[in-house]
């Protein structure tokens, strides 16, 4: 092959692997499409033994053989279904009993609400609507049911009308049933398998990483089954409290729109509202007064963010390693693949995918698109709005995670690093001047937001007050004087010279430590450093301590020129080298011993550190302290 070729296929290969990956995912939809009624089976299955297997493993804890403890565990499973379908089948014989008993009440309702419609003049189009459907009713409630004559034939043609009668009673049955018992019966059979299937997938995933893959499923399995669990108690109490609240109200079929509730709590986000029509439809109906339809509804509005805001986070954890569009989305895709059964399952299906993802590393894209896990950092996201001229973002995230931690905490863990990120892409020559530009416009306005800050302002203020008025009344208790205290903070307080290199980004570094600086209480004032620059003595000399920022110094013999300079206008105070990229500690020694400076920071908290390590105090400070 020549090297054109090579060149051509290299260049498409991008395009080769996008079309294989769409044709993969083609062929599995539409496996998953026309292979539902035995793929939804065998997932109806595998998560029920999710749900039963701590009931089967409690009893072979017990002792009990392993085939009894499953027999013993799926027809306890089967027999409490057959329970609610029982009770589901008698609540609704007894609301088609009760339904013609209503049909007055809901003739009154509408005919009143039309009216009301009418009466408004913009809503005359659903008054039409509304009476249309009243018309409706009436023709149905005049029709005179007239009785069906029965035709008594021969004996074997009354025999076959005995079994065709039979046949349309049972055969609406048959697959429901017939689902049920397959579906226990893989479960059955899955629960008793468990290990060797556990092995077999082992071996299907690779023996390379055992411990990798056997990690995997043993997160996925504890994962989905601590959820189903969880759903199940908490979608049990939901339907149990809303069937009992309904049956203080008097809303007939009661345990029905309870069960109702309950089931379609499963169904993520929109389950919760589904649940609540019927029953609203039902006190609608029955009671002549609007009483019990308000009581209805202020039920769910009641119980549903209790359950929903309280209990499930707190019973779930702060999340369950799905986010929320991914749950969306899947629902929708799982709900058109397998209908209302894939709706239900959509979120174990895919909370499952999600885990192998996260441990397998050729399915990483899996809980990328679909998981909860940030898919970039705090820093990344930083370096980014900023390449974008989107500052505000930046400063939306800066809020939040100053109400939890200090403004120093996130200029050291997040925006340095950005810092760091953009400062190598700009000696590589990957930025191009517009990016350039954008980014350093970005952060200034950052830097900006974050010295106005009124928030943060008055938290000093605060803060400020409360530390006076606690030390002074420490110090009184102690016998000493107000003067004395205000003597004491002033005599803390640095007057510290920030000086930076003339890269633009050494001037963002010295801002972030200034602000540090000035936050802690300390006088600060930041300038460009230039050796040449006669101005410079004077400025040096009126403070008590002098930093140097380079976010990235040129070389050892311009950092030695700048030190000297600096304790050449200011004499003996204290002067730091400031360099923000991670140094190792031996390295950093070398280097303040070669550049004569009095410490090395790589960090603002180093530069804090620094200056309280030498903040000066009045001599009876330090014995009332120690006494107190």
């Amino acid at each position: 092959m020549d090297y054109l070729t090579n060149q051509r296929l290299q260049e498409a290969l991008p395009l080769f692997k996008f079309m294989a990956a769409f044709l993969i995912v083609l062929a599995l939809g539409a496996i998953l499409y026309f292979g539902k009624d035995v793929l939804a089976h065998v997932a109806l299955a595998g998560l029920l033994s999710f749900v039963l297997g701590p009931a089967m493993s409690m009893l072979l804890r017990l002792g009990v053989p392993r085939g009894l403890a499953v027999t013993v565990t799926v027809l306890g499973a089967l027999a409490v279904i057959i329970s609610i379908v029982a009770v589901v089948s008698w609540q609704l014989t007894l609301l088609a009993e009760q339904l013609p008993l209503y049909q007055e009440t809901i003739l009154r309702k509408v005919n009143d609400i039309s009216a009301n419609l009418r009466e408004e003049g913009v809503f005359s189009r659903a008054a039409d609507v509304l009476e249309r459907v009243v018309a409706s009713l009436g023709a149905t409630q005049g029709v005179v049911q007239t009785p069906t004559p029965v035709v008594v034939g021969e004996s074997g043609k009354g025999a076959m009308s005995t079994l065709g009668v039979a046949w349309l009673i049972v055969s609406p049955l048959l697959h429901p049933v017939a689902t049920l018992l397959v579906v226990m019966l893989l479960t059955f059979f899955i629960l008793l398998q468990r290990e060797d299937l556990r092995n077999r997938f082992i071996r299907l995933m690779g023996t390379d990483d055992i411990q990798q893959t056997t990690y995997a499923m043993d997160d996925a399995g504890r994962r989905v089954s601590n959820l189903l669990l969880s759903q199940l108690a908490i979608n049990t109490v939901f339907g149990m409290l809303i069937g009992f609240g309904l049956m203080l109200i008097g809303v007939p079929s009661a345990l029905l729109w309870g069960i109702f509730a309950g089931v379609m709590r499963f169904v993520p986000y929109i389950g919760a509202f589904i649940g609540v029509v019927p029953p609203l439809l039902a006190a609608f109906a029955f009671d002549p007064a609007w009483s019990s339809f308000i009581w209805t509804g202020l039920l769910f509005l009641l119980i549903e963010p209790i359950i929903g805001h309280v209990v499930e986070p707190w019973l779930y954890g702060k999340r369950i390693g799905l986010s929320p569009v991914a749950i969306i989305i899947c629902a929708t895709i799982w709900a058109a693949l397998w209908g209302p059964i894939g709706l239900i399952l959509s979120t174990p299906i895919t909370l499952c995918l999600v885990v192998i993802g996260r441990h397998i590393k050729r399915l990483a894209f899996v809980d990328i698109a679909l998981g909860d896990a940030p898919s970039l950092t705090p820093q990344e996201i930083f370096y980014q709005r900023m390449l974008a001229g989107d500052p505000y973002e930046a400063i939306s995230n800066a809020g939040m995670f100053l109400k939890r931690k200090s403004k120093l905490a996130y200029f050291d863990r997040i925006v340095l690093d950005a810092l760091r990120r953009a400062h190598i892409d700009m000696q590589r020559g990957i930025l191009n001047e517009g990016q350039k530009d954008s980014f350093l416009s970005s952060i200034n306005t950052f830097m900006s937001s974050m010295q106005e800050s009124n928030t943060l302002q008055l938290m000093r203020r605060q803060r400020g007050k409360m530390a006076l008025a606690e030390a002074d009344a420490t110090l009184q208790t102690l016998g000493v004087a107000r003067d004395e205290t205000m003597a004491v903070l002033a005599a803390s307080r640095y007057k510290i010279a920030v000086l930076h290199g003339p890269e633009p980004l050494d001037g963002v570094v010295a801002d972030m430590l200034s602000q540090v600086l000035t936050q802690a209480g300390h006088v600060t004032e930041r300038r460009a450093f230039n050796v040449k620059d006669d101005t410079i003595r004077g400025h040096v000399s009126a403070f008590d301590m002098a930093f140097v920022c380079h976010l990235e110094p040129t070389s050892t013999l311009q950092l030695r020129v700048q030190i000297a300079a600096v304790r050449k206008c200011a004499g003996s105070i204290p002067v730091v080298l400031c360099m923000w990229q991670k140094t190792d500690a031996e390295i950093g020694m070398a280097l303040r011993r070669k550049v004569r400076a009095d410490q090395i920071a790589t960090s603002l908290f180093d530069a804090l550190a620094f200056v309280t390590r030498h903040t000066r105090s009045v001599p009876q400070v330090m014995p009332i302290n120690n006494a107190a």
